[in-house]
Order: structure tokens, then sequence, then C-alpha cells
């Protein structure tokens, strides 16, 4: 069967889901080691899939000219854009029995420290390929191999098969000893990639489906089939989301729709959001106000400062930290004027890392005026952070300004002991010789201390 752009979306569709796991999850339970036990229909899957294979004729997109043929090559090339045609290309070419051998020297590769969003996607477009064409043997494959590989496969393998057969997909998840179904994040991350590419032919049968699963697994379910909902119908979509018990997993699927509606409806976005309570709310009317800094700082700053004092703190951060990756000096100037709090903590370290990534002078100038604080403290952690890459003497002379004696003491050690990583010698002389120190002070950010 050769790949196309419907394939490529489901392999997008499922890096959302098991992307975030394999990179966060790379030391996770290696324990749970034994097989998964799935009954598939193998013969007629694959029969079908075969019967397309032999059907497909020729390479509907080319391989670059002048790029190699292996998958380093591809990856080694220049352009973006090139890499990404090449490796459409390479995967839909390749030999069905050479599949399981490419996925292997990719997840080595990731496993080594070589991990890039162009290898996660040849990695995804492999697994894709394999659970369309041989969803029995691939299944099968995964419960041989090493609990990250069988993780990040099979989100992707089940994606691959509900775009054809959603319920037979949907076995996965009737076996009780199922190791995947064991690390409750694996699991809600494999029904939410199974969820989403099913809601995409039956949103019913989707939500019907979501309904059966147990809790650990339900969440993920219905932010698949919701995620869908939202564009078209989102008063549909909060009612279905309601259906979830209370807890964590609703209060960040309530956040993560008020964000997508607010992307086209902000205020109607927040008049939801002040309907709920508690935990739900702050975390709706959070990510709102975030996702209306997304398409217009200016807009949702307006809006916040529109609001009584005593509920403008927990937007503060989230307006200013998107409009500082637009207009970090702006959003500087907004922030300015905000009271102190723990949302403009929050957000004076969203402000100054954007702003120190394009005009640190300015960001400098700007922090050492600002009045002491927590809000200061918290510039000032971020920008010594910035600058331990560059001018480790500059970071330790900017953590020795901390209002705050206990939060001073954490980050001048921090970064002293990243510098005496690099160069002990010279972390050393400076804590020894630096002025304004006391002779405790000099004690204990000696290297090694």
């Amino acid at each position: 069967m050769k790949l196309s752009l419907p394939i490529l979306c489901i392999a997008l569709t499922s890096a959302g889901a098991a992307g975030g796991y394999w990179y966060g999850q790379n030391k996770a339970a290696a324990s749970a080691e034994a097989a998964a036990r799935i009954r598939i229909d193998r013969a007629v899957a694959e029969a079908k899939a075969l019967a397309e294979r032999e059907s497909a004729a020729g390479t509907t997109v080319p391989m670059p000219k002048g790029m190699g043929g292996t998958m380093a090559d591809i990856l080694a090339s220049p352009g973006p854009l090139d890499r990404f045609q090449g490796l459409f290309s390479f995967v839909q070419n390749l030999p069905a029995g050479r599949l399981e051998e490419e996925i292997l020297k990719a997840r080595e590769a990731m496993q080594a420290g070589n991990f890039d969003p162009d290898r996660m996607f040849a990695m995804h477009l492999l697994m894709t390929r394999y659970g369309l064409e041989q969803p029995g043997k691939a299944m099968a494959w995964l419960g041989t191999q090493d609990m990250m590989t069988r993780s990040f496969g099979t989100v992707t393998v089940l994606a691959s098969m509900a775009s054809k057969d959603p319920r037979q997909a949907a076995k996965f998840f009737s076996d009780p000893e199922n190791p995947i179904l064991k690390v409750p994040r694996m699991g809600s991350f494999a029904a939410l990639g199974l969820a989403r590419e099913w809601s995409r032919t039956d949103p019913a049968a989707a939500l019907m489906w979501a309904k059966t699963l147990p809790e650990e697994s339900r969440a993920g379910a219905y932010t698949g089939v919701v995620g869908g909902m939202m564009a078209e119908d989102p008063k549909a979509a909060i009612r279905t989301a309601g259906e979830l018990p209370p807890g964590e997993d609703r209060e960040r699927l309530m956040g993560n729709m008020a964000e997508s509606w607010a992307n086209k409806d902000p205020e109607a976005a927040l008049k939801w959001a002040g309907t709920l309570e508690g935990e739900e709310k702050s975390e709706a009317t959070r990510k709102a106000l975030n996702g209306w800094a997304s398409k217009d700082p200016k807009a949702a700053a307006a809006h916040l400062d529109s609001l009584p004092p005593d509920q403008r703190d927990a937007g503060v951060g989230a307006v200013a930290g998107r409009w500082a990756s637009q207009s970090p000096a702006e959003a500087a100037g907004w922030l300015t004027g905000q009271a102190e709090g723990d949302g403009k903590k929050d957000a004076m370290g969203s402000v100054i890392n954007s702003w120190t990534a394009v005009e640190p002078e300015k960001a400098s100038a700007w922090l050492r005026d600002q009045p002491e604080g927590v809000s200061k403290d918290q510039g000032i952690v971020s920008l010594a952070n910035s600058q331990m890459k560059t001018d480790p003497e500059a970071a330790l002379t900017w953590a020795s300004t901390i209002s705050s004696p206990a939060t001073r003491s954490l980050q001048m050690k921090a970064n002293m002991r990243q510098w005496a990583r690099r160069d002990a010698a010279a972390a050393t002389a400076w804590a020894q010789t630096a002025p304004g120190l006391t002779p405790e002070d000099r004690a204990e950010l000696l290297p090694g201390k």
C-alpha cells in the first residue's frame, strides 16, 4: 500500500498523542515487559492490505534530486521540505520486510539523544504504514519491544487501524492483561489517538465507545472526540466533556476547549469559563485568555485591564507570556503596570526569557529599573539562567542582586554548579574575589561545597 496525503495526516494526528510521551517518558517503567495480548483478525486485515499493496502503482512522491536513498542521507540533507519529501518517498518505497529494521534504527538514534522532529516524522510514517498494511503483525511485534517503542508504536498503529476499522482497533482496549493499559498515561494517549481518528468518520460511535472505557483511558478518548467537535459545535463539545467525572482530567480538558474556542470567539469562551466553578473555572479562564492572547494580545490585555483588580492576577501570566513571544518589549511595558502577584511573577520569567533572546541589553536595562519584589526576583532568575551559556560571571552578578535571601542562595548555587562543571578554575576564582559576597557566601559557592 503506497503512502498518500491522508496517511500523512494520520501520522501527524498520532504524533500529537505520542510525541510528548516518547520525549517525556524515555525513562518510564521498563518493568512492564509482558507481551501485549490482543486478538486481531490478522488474516482478513492483512490479506486486504496485501491486495491493496499489489494494486498500488508507481511512486506518487519522488525523491528530491541529489538526495541519497538512505534514512541517514535524507536526515542529513538541507531544506526541511526536501527532507519531508525524501522521508515520504523513502517510507512509501521501502520493502515491507524492512519496516521493523528501519523503525529500530530510528529508535536507537533517538535513545542515543539524536532526537529531532524529522526523525519523529520518519518514525510515525514507518509505524503508520506498518499499522495500515499489517496491523496484526505490527501489534505482535510491538509486544516484543522495549516499553518506549511499544508505547510509541501502539498509539500510531492504533490510529492507523482506526482510520480503516475503528471497531477492530477498539478491541485493543478489551484485554484486561494488556500491559500498555496498565500504564494509565499511555492508555489515555492510545485512546485519544483512536477516538480522534474514529471521530472523523463517526463521532457518535466514537463517543459511545469512549463511555465504555475505564476511567484511566476514558479522559483520553473524550479528548479525542471533543477535539473534532470544537470547530463545528463548541457547545455540544462542552456538554460532552461535562460527562466526565470531576477531577484533573476534566479540568485539563475544559481548559483545552476554552483555549480552542477562544481562537474563534474569545468573549464567548470567557463567558462560558465564568460559568464554571473552582479549579475548572480558573483553568478554563486562564487557557481562554491564553488562546485570545496568541491571536490578539493587546485585546486580551485590554479585557484583563477592564476586570476588577482581584480578578486580574490569574490571567496576567497567560496574556504576558503569549504577548512576549510576539513583542516582548510591549509585553514588558504592559506588565509594568500590573500589581504584584503570582501572575506577574510567572509572567516576568516568560517576558525576560523571550526578550533576552532578541534584545538582551534592553531586557537587562528594563529589569534593572523594576521595583524590588518577587516579580523582579523571578525576572533575574530567568536572566541569570539565560546568561549562564555565554557569560557566567554576569549571570552570577545578576543572581547576587536577588532580594529574597533564600531565592538568591539557591540561584547562585545552581549557577555556580553549572559554571564549575565547565570551568572549575574560573568559577573558583570568581567566588574568591567577587565583590559584595560575605565569607559565608564564598564558602557556600566554592565548587565542591
